[in-house]
């Protein structure tokens, strides 16, 4: 009998205990001017990008409305996806991120702009092997985590810096 009831908790134990909660990769098919936490914005529409490990996903030229105070796992743009805008609104939002990562390859354009007053926090240097616009509006303030960097190697690239921080 104490074997049995061992080995039921061993199985609960495993049965329970070994499921994470693992990454959501969440993909933008919103309209340009939609809300980062309106579902139907995103695939699949259950949610939106909003813990440690989610991760938004852009495949094209789109702005996004942002409104939240969220920390999710990254971002990433897929190939040729134009320039990608997150526009702060509200009181000044916060967008943490562990990193973001920007595809595409060859001359195609891949962009990325924070716009309005908010803040971005990443924790660790971005893969940014094609990204050929880097923005921060006026009134954003973007934290890169000690020691981590921005590699711009397209040519031509340009960085725009008119925020607060750096």
């Amino acid at each position: 009998m104490k074997t049995l009831i061992f080995l039921s908790v061993i199985a609960a134990i495993i049965w329970f205990g070994t499921g994470s909660a693992g990454a959501t990769t969440y993909t933008w098919v919103g309209s340009s001017g939609g809300a980062w936490t309106t579902k139907t914005n995103w695939s699949p529409s259950s949610g939106y990008p909003s813990t440690s490990s989610d991760i938004a996903s852009f495949n094209s030229a789109t702005t996004v409305s942002y409104s939240a105070n969220l920390t999710i796992g990254s971002i990433t743009t897929g190939y040729n996806s134009g320039a990608v805008i997150i526009s702060f609104t509200g009181t000044t939002p916060t967008l943490g991120m562990t990193s973001f990562t920007l595809g595409g390859g060859g001359s195609f354009v891949v962009q990325l702009t924070f716009t309005g007053t908010g803040t971005v926090n990443v924790n660790s240097s971005p893969s940014t092997p094609y990204l050929t616009s880097f923005g921060i509006g006026a009134g954003t303030i973007f934290n890169l985590a000690s020691g981590a960097t921005i590699t711009m190697t397209n040519n031509p690239a340009s960085f725009s810096n008119a925020g607060t921080n750096f």
